[in-house]
């Protein structure tokens, strides 16, 4: 097969099902093809799962695998309407069986493979049964054609029956002018172009029908009307909709109604339905029968009108009211033509239902469309076959014209032209060719035919032949010609009255014009004042929120750092200790040097400085580095992390790999990190993006907590993060979304937030341009020159409390602590830490600013509001004046900034240490000293 051919096939979807991975990879070697998708399960149920997602055209089933066999999952499969149809082939390495092979085919398999497979066995074998799936959508869509192609016409035929409706009421107008009956012929004529207007736009005749007796009852000027159908024994009629003037008369006759069946015979509808003829009854009273004969209805006469559906009557009409007099010929030939539109109203929707035919059919709707010619050409031009359709509109019958040239039907002005050959050139080039042009019939007369081409070819991609599908718009043709021309009179008319028009309103146009243009200044003047002082106010907001979050972010790991590189001086540690010191420091050195990066990163980019290389790079390491490096973080939250492709995607691309891996891991990590359970999928696929071209997206999907619509407006800001108060669950400088992004747009890409639900999960997109092609940190050791400064200070008289989130920061504290003999507890938020303060006797407590549930500035406010006086001291990486002030405010006595030196910490016990010690042998104030 020529590989451009091959290429331009649509992708097959082909599920393999084996419990053995050796041999699903032994099946894609056979079958590896570029119009293949190899779709592989490891066991029956992922099999069913997989089916579910899209829809395959032959499934390799291996006979037996535990849980479910293969004979249970052909027997599931042939259970579902929609994929009873997929042919399954079982393979099994077991010694041939007769009574296995029989039950392979009774549960519908269409072919049974022994082990080991002949590859070409398996590829010739499957190649049939894609062909054959190939062919039954070919056909799916031409049936989808041909449908579409009925539709159009009926809704032109619509809109035809409306213009002639519209044509012929207009010469009945012209016609009675001067006829004495002139004003009931209009107004029976605009009931009528009533009914005809409710029914073209009504979908249903339960939809049009109340307004239409509604439309009757009022243009007549009678109290009553009513539908009564045919129930489905054809025994009685039973009332459907009823309309009246609400007369106490009427509104009593409406609920005796609803509660009767007409039997026939019986009453003005019954006779009518048994004389199968309208009825005109100038005493009706006397025909009601039992519940709705009573005497508020005397002298009322009646007129029952019988509604067919072509030749069964379906349903009758019936009119009550003191006007029905004497026999009015011309009132009962328009509510016939009314019932007429009705009944074809009727049958019409009905014949429209009838339109959507199976596949199976197909052949015999096409020999057996009246309105189209639809045949068949062979490569060369001849016809092959002819319909019904064809011999109508046409002239020729099948036996004179198959084999013959098609460009028979052509004028000869046309043949010149070499239209015909071009025609089916161009259906060559593009699949399908669309015209309307003039044609001639066998007997030479022309019309106007509407003709579509369509180029049929094999799964080879080679030509086969022509399907024609050939329509008479001659009808429409001219209808369009005459409509043109009075468009044309009327647009005439119009330029004439607009011209003068125009000039009376010049002059009031130019000055409203000028007002409008003032007011647009000054409200544009407005707008730009408001959006600079927004923009100034933003920024300066934006600016505090970062310089906050980057001195925490930054503080906190070098707190601990510098905090256990201190610890791990003392001589007295034991080497298991001095192990979990290092291992601290490298995890929150890690941490501090990717926010310098990150940072650093954002300033090139900013300055247009980053270097961005170009190289040929396999894809498939860049996805290696991603599922072996997040995996482990994603199961040690226990999640399912991951990696697939859709579609063909390069095996190299030219682009910077380091880059795009920063992006990659930044994103993934990111729904890694937001997300508690389930999974994170990232699908690789190519996308055509307007006005940029084919790009390489990466789809990163997760299950987590998801991000509103408020927060997703500032998610690609610098510095802004979607949970930026001081109790938020997540760390984080805000700056790896905005970076990726500027990273992405370096790569010719981008990264969008393509959706989101709060509470379920988020899809992220990221692209580049595919083109076409780690970095190691050395142990941090303590120098020769590192003292180790002694601390010779006992506070074993102390207890302190110490809440603090971060379980690093506890374990540098308390052993910070412990050196000097000070008795710690713990807690890890602000609500613990205040029900233990409140149950346990401290002498001082040590209380971080930033942790969930309750922050520490609530904590502090909450325990001087409940009446503790003992000394609370802020711990936090926040280090400006600002955040000094605000804790002094909220109740603490001091404020220790991060990272914590044993120093400072160790002076600040002593200092409260002494005052408590004093403050035990007198009554306590609470003048407490406030050591920063």
């Amino acid at each position: 097969m020529d590989p451009a051919a091959a290429e331009a096939q649509p992708t097959v979807n082909i599920l393999l099902v084996d419990d053995k991975p050796s041999n699903l990879i032994a099946l894609e070697s056979f079958l590896c093809m570029p119009d293949y998708n190899l779709v592989m399960a490891n066991s029956g149920k992922e099999a069913l799962e997989k089916l579910k997602t899209a829809e395959f055209a032959v499934i390799l089933a291996d006979v037996m695998m535990p849980g479910m066999d293969g004979f249970e999952l052909a027997q599931r499969i042939k259970q579902s309407e929609s994929l009873r149809e997929i042919p399954i082939i079982f393979l099994t390495a077991m010694e041939a069986n007769v009574g296995d092979i029989f039950r392979g085919y009774d549960v519908g398999a269409v072919d049974y493979l022994q082990k080991p497979l002949a590859p070409e066995v398996v590829k010739a074998k499957v190649a049939v049964f894609v062909q054959l799936f190939r062919q039954k959508m070919l056909i799916r869509s031409q049936v989808a054609e041909l449908l579409e192609s009925e539709r159009r016409e009926k809704e032109y035929r619509i809109a035809e029956l409306k213009r002639q409706a519209a044509i012929q009421s207009q010469q009945i107008r012209e016609a009675l002018l001067e006829n004495a009956y002139k004003k009931r012929i209009e107004k029976l004529q605009r009931i009528q172009l009533d009914v005809t207007r409710i029914l073209a736009e009504s979908n249903n005749i339960n939809d049009a029908m109340p307004r239409l007796l509604e439309i009757v009852g009022r243009g007549l000027e009678w109290s009553w009307a009513a539908i009564w159908v045919v129930d489905s024994s054809r025994s009685h009629l039973q009332v459907q909709h009823i309309w009246n003037d609400q007369a106490p008369a009427m509104l009593e006759l409406a609920e005796r109604t609803r509660r009767v069946q007409i039997e026939k015979g019986e009453d003005g509808v019954g006779i009518a339905w048994e004389k199968a003829c309208p009825v005109w009854i100038r005493e009706g009273s006397s025909h009601l029968q039992g519940e709705r004969r009573f005497d508020d209805l005397q002298e009322r006469g009646i007129v029952a009108l019988p509604i067919w559906e072509g030749d069964e009557l379906v349903a009758v009409v019936e009119f009550i009211d003191p006007g029905i007099d004497s026999e009015d010929g011309l009132v009962l030939s328009a509510l016939v033509d009314i019932g007429s539109r009705v009944g074809l109203f009727i049958q019409r929707k009905k014949a429209e239902q009838t339109l959507k035919e199976s596949e199976e059919r197909f052949r015999l709707l096409v020999a057996g469309v009246k309105d189209h010619a639809i045949y068949m050409l062979d490569p060369k031009g001849n016809v092959r076959t002819w319909n019904d359709g064809a011999r109508r509109i046409k002239g020729y019958e099948s036996e004179e014209i198959i084999g013959q040239r098609h460009d028979c039907f052509y004028t000869e002005q046309a043949k010149q032209q070499g239209i015909p050959e071009e025609g089916l050139r161009r259906a060559i080039e593009d699949g399908k060719f669309e015209e309307e042009a003039l044609r001639v019939r066998k007997d030479g007369s022309m019309y106007w035919a509407n003709s579509v081409i369509t180029a049929l070819r094999d799964s080879s991609d080679q030509l086969r032949g022509f399907a024609i599908v050939t329509r008479d718009i001659t009808d429409r043709k001219t209808a369009d010609e005459t409509l043109q021309r009075a468009y044309e009179i009327l647009d005439i008319r119009v330029k004439e009255r607009t011209a003068e028009l125009e000039l009376a309103n010049k002059a009031l146009r130019a000055e409203i014009s000028e007002r409008e243009r003032i007011e647009r200044l000054l409200r544009k003047k407005q707008e730009e004042l408001v959006a600079a002082k927004e923009l100034a106010e933003a920024a300066n907001k934006a600016k505090s929120a970062f310089l906050a979050n980057m001195s925490h972010e930054i503080r906190t790991p070098l707190g601990a750092v510098m905090g256990f590189s201190e610890l791990m001086l003392d001589e007295n540690q034991p080497l298991a200790e001095r192990m979990n010191c290092v291992e601290v420091i490298k995890r929150n050195g890690k941490l501090l040097s990717n926010i310098i990066n990150d940072i650093l990163d954002l300033s090139k980019v900013e300055a247009g400085k980053l270097d961005v290389e170009k190289v040929l790079v396999p894809l498939d390491d860049i996805l290696t580095d991603i599922n072996m490096l997040l995996s482990l973080e994603a199961r040690e939250k226990g999640l399912r992390l991951t990696v697939t492709t859709e579609g063909q995607v390069p095996s190299h691309i030219t682009t910077d790999p380091l880059r795009l891996r920063q992006v990659l891991f930044n994103i993934v990590g990111n729904a890694i990190k937001f997300t508690d359970h389930g999974m994170i999928s990232v699908i690789i696929k190519q996308m055509d993006i307007e006005e940029r071209g084919q790009r390489l997206a990466f789809i990163i999907r997760d299950t987590g907590r998801g991000i509103s619509t408020t927060q997703a407006t500032r998610l690609f800001e610098p510095f802004a993060q979607a949970d930026s108060s001081t109790t938020r669950r997540f760390g984080g400088t805000g700056l790896g979304l905005v970076l990726s992004k500027k990273l992405a747009n370096s790569l010719g890409g981008d990264v969008e937030l393509s959706s989101s639900i709060p509470g379920v999960g988020s899809e992220f997109i990221v692209t580049i341009d595919p083109g076409e092609t780690m970095r190691a940190v050395a142990p941090v050791r303590a120098g020769a020159e590192a003292r180790h400064e002694e601390l010779n200070v006992s506070l074993e008289h102390l207890r302190v409390l110490l809440v603090e989130d971060s379980q690093d920061n506890q374990l540098l504290v308390t052993r910070m602590l412990k050196m000097s003999g000070v008795k710690v507890e713990t807690a890890s938020n602000g609500r613990e830490g205040v029900q233990k303060a409140l149950a346990g006797q401290f002498d001082c407590i040590l209380m971080d600013l930033q942790m969930p549930e309750m922050d520490g500035y609530a904590a502090a406010q909450e325990l001087r509001r409940q009446g503790y006086g003992k000394p609370i001291v802020a711990l936090t990486a926040h280090a400006m004046g600002e955040e000094r002030q605000r804790c002094l405010a909220s109740g603490f006595n001091s404020h220790i900034s991060k990272p914590i030196s044993r120093k400072v910490l160790i002076q600040t016990l002593v200092q409260y240490g002494s005052h408590l010690k004093k403050d035990r042998q007198a009554p306590a104030t609470s003048q407490l000293p406030r050591t920063i």
